[in-house]
Parts: structure tokens; sequence; C-alpha cells
């Protein structure tokens, strides 16, 4: 196989790999950066997946960066090296981090002064 092959064929075989740890229904499915190099209609089937997980008495824990993984999550883990920051609720540990997010600063405007450009 060439390595342009391999290359395009590599995200077919990701998104195989990440249902195949739905298969038979497992009580425990732990999924790794599920959502990426997926686009909306693939990150929708994930978040349908996990609630399934949910919906049948399953856990699903899902380690992210893009927040569209966590569509499915009731609870949110937030680490930073390697340490819990916080722990709860997804929407409350949503608030908290809108809330704690720093506020933009205001743009200055500085006019041209007619020098070469």
């Amino acid at each position: 196989m060439s390595a342009t092959m391999a290359t395009r064929c590599r995200p077919a075989r990701r998104s195989a790999s990440r249902w195949r740890a739905l298969y038979r229904d497992p009580f425990l499915v732990v999924l790794d950066e599920p959502n990426s190099n997926l686009d909306a209609e693939g990150d929708e089937a994930l978040t349908r997946a996990i609630l399934g997980v949910r919906a049948r008495g399953g856990i699903a824990v899902v380690v992210a960066h893009r927040p569209s993984a966590i569509a499915g999550a009731d609870y949110i883990l937030v680490m930073a090296k390697g340490r819990q920051q916080q722990f709860g609720p997804k929407e409350e540990i949503l608030n908290r981090a809108i809330q704690s997010a720093p506020q933009p600063r205001a743009l200055k405007v500085v006019p041209d002064q007619g020098g070469a450009g």
C-alpha cells in the first residue's frame, strides 16, 4: 500500500476501531479523542453512541479536547499537568469555566501617522 493510500485510509481505520469499541454492548467504554477527524455527522453519531451506552446502564469515559465530544456526558473531569482541577456535573463545570475565563482586552486603535508603508 502506498504512503498516500495509507494516509487516506487511516481515518477510516480509526473510525472502524471507534465503533468496534461498542461491539457486544460492553459495560465500560473508554474513548480517547473519539471525535478527532469527525465531521458534524460523525460527531452526532458519536453522541448518539455515547448516549446509547448510558441508556443501557453502561459507563462511557471520554478523553477529549474538543467540546463536541462531551455532548453526551453528565460529568466532567478537568485535568492540568496530570492533576485533577475540577470534577462535577457538566453544566456546573462549564458554567464555572465560562465565568473564570479571562475577559478580552479592548483594542486600542492607533491612527496612521502617514509614515512609509
